[in-house]
This record gives structure tokens, sequence and C-alpha cells, in this order.
């Protein structure tokens, strides 16, 4: 990587992030009217307008169509080149590290949540216990479109959810903070904002900080864009899994859940030196900028 070209103007020089504050306030009507027209279309499909289907949709359109719409009228208002922000995946790059990378990045994050959870639960079982029970597929939903709601679910994590995520804290967020900041504390500070809107604060920060890395590292977003789809589309299968094997009618309890911390233990110990080494050998030196700004686009090593 390269120091940012001074001859290159400067799109997120004037870029407010908190400005997605107001943004998320004036949407609020719209949230309201398409709460609102629920209803008659829930009627004319012959669907009940409680099912469950409609609480998905609804937070689906507005929870992704605000980060969507204020994400382009950032590109819009500050002429930042989609193009530039999205970048290209370098010439015969190995993918088969990236995805071993991955699977050691989610046995971390899991092992993370059973450590951290297990102490948690002694101080709010309730919140951990209604944690441990959510599923996010239909059958516990009671919907009467099962079919189109795992449908859904599906589509929004493992392509709507890796896109949009990607392109809002690693494509606009890294570099607005990097402008600010310097690129390690974007990197930092992105990814704790990442986690803390995921939960499981851990292990979801560990995952943006690899995704950042990653984005820097070979100047594309199609990569930790397409490392996103494939960890949500692991947790995907696993859920379906446990949900065609009749798990999703099973009630977890706090005590099952302690005497299984060691299973998080073992997941920690299995990936964490392979995660720690990855981060240690590409972490950004203070000088670098965001890809945004690289003139000169790195590979891998």
């Amino acid at each position: 990587m390269t120091p940012q070209n001074s001859l290159v103007p400067n799109p997120f020089q004037n870029l407010k992030a908190r400005s997605i504050l107001l943004w998320g306030l004036i949407s609020i009507p719209i949230l309201i009217l398409i709460s609102f027209l629920g209803t008659p279309i829930a009627r004319l499909a012959n669907i009940n307008p409680k099912d469950p289907i409609f609480g998905l949709l609804i937070s689906f359109v507005w929870v992704y169509g605000l980060i969507i719409s204020w994400s382009l009228r950032q590109f819009n208002r500050f002429k930042i080149s989609f193009r530039r922000i999205i970048g290209t995946v370098p010439p015969n790059y190995r993918w088969l590290p990236t995805i071993g990378l991955v699977i050691c990045v989610l046995l971390l994050s899991l092992g993370s949540f059973y450590f951290v959870y297990y102490f948690v639960s002694f101080i709010v079982p309730s919140y951990v216990k209604s944690i441990l029970n959510t599923k996010v597929f239909s059958l516990d939903s009671k919907t009467s479109v099962p079919i189109l709601y795992d449908t859904l679910t599906v589509i929004t994590l493992v392509v709507v959810a890796p896109i949009t995520e990607e392109l809002f804290f690693r494509g606009i967020l890294l570099h607005r903070w990097t402008v600010k900041w310097g690129v390690r504390r974007a990197v930092l500070i992105s990814s704790l904002v990442f986690a803390v809107l995921h939960g499981n604060i851990v292990g979801l920060f560990i995952f943006g900080l690899v995704m950042a890395v990653l984005y820097i590292k070979t100047g594309t977003l199609l990569v930790p864009i397409a490392c996103h789809a494939l960890n949500n589309a692991i947790v995907a299968v696993i859920s379906l899994i446990g949900m065609s094997q009749g798990s999703a009618k099973t009630v977890y309890t706090i005590e099952q859940f302690r005497a299984n911390v060691w299973v998080g233990l073992v997941f920690i110990a299995l990936s964490a030196p392979w995660v720690i080494r990855f981060l240690y050998k590409n972490w950004p030196s203070q000088r670098w900028q965001a890809p945004y700004f690289t003139a000169s686009r790195s590979g891998q090593e």
C-alpha cells in the first residue's frame, strides 16, 4: 500500500458519518407508512396481517433500505466513485487460504460467544437464555408461508447483508474515519461499531477487523463481501440442518449452555492462532490509506 496521493480529490473530507442518525429519524414516517400499508397488502395476498413474514419484510426494507439510501446519498453528494470503492480482485488471487481464514474467524466468533456469555449468564441469565432460543428460520415463527420466510431470510443473510454492510462499514465508514483519525483507528472504530450493532461484540469485532484488513490488503471490497457471504452461508446451513432435525423446537437451558462452555474454549484454541497471525502480518501501517486512495493495488503475500 502507498500513502494517499495529495493530488487526488478527497470526497470523504466533508462526509459526516453521524448524519445517518438524522437519516434514520427522517425514515421513521416511512417505516410507519410501510407498516400501515402492510395490512391491506396482506389481505389481498390472503395472509394474516400479524404473520411474522410481515415483521421480517418491514425490518428488511427499513434497515437495509435506510443504509442503502443513505449510502447512495453520500455517493451522489460527494461524488464518490463506486468503482474505486469496489476495486478489482488481484490477478491469481488465492481464495483457498481466504476460505480457511473465514472458517477460523467463524470458529473464533462462536468460541468468544461461549466464553463471554458464560460469564454474562451469571449476571442476566434470562437475557442469555433468550439469545440461545432465538431461531433464525421459520419453524419457530409460526408463519403461514414458511418457504417464503426462509427464502427471504437466506437472501438477506447471504446476499443483502454482506453487500450492504461491507459497503457501509468498510466502503464508507472506514474511508471517512481514515481521513479523520488515520487508518489504524479507522479499522478499530469501524469494527467496533459493526460489532456493537450486531451483538456478540468480541466475535464480531474480530470479524470486522479481518474484513477491514482484507479490504486494505487486496484493494477490493469484493473479497470481504465474498467472505461475509460465506460466513453467513455457513451459519444459515448450520441453522437449516438443526431445523430439519427438529432442534428448533428444543428449549436450551442455561445449565446446558454452561456445561458446553468447553466447546467454545476448543474453538478459540483451534482458531485464534491463525487469526492473530493473519492480523499481525497484515496490520496496516499508520501511513497507509484506505483502498480508495491507494495508487497501486497489492494482492496477497
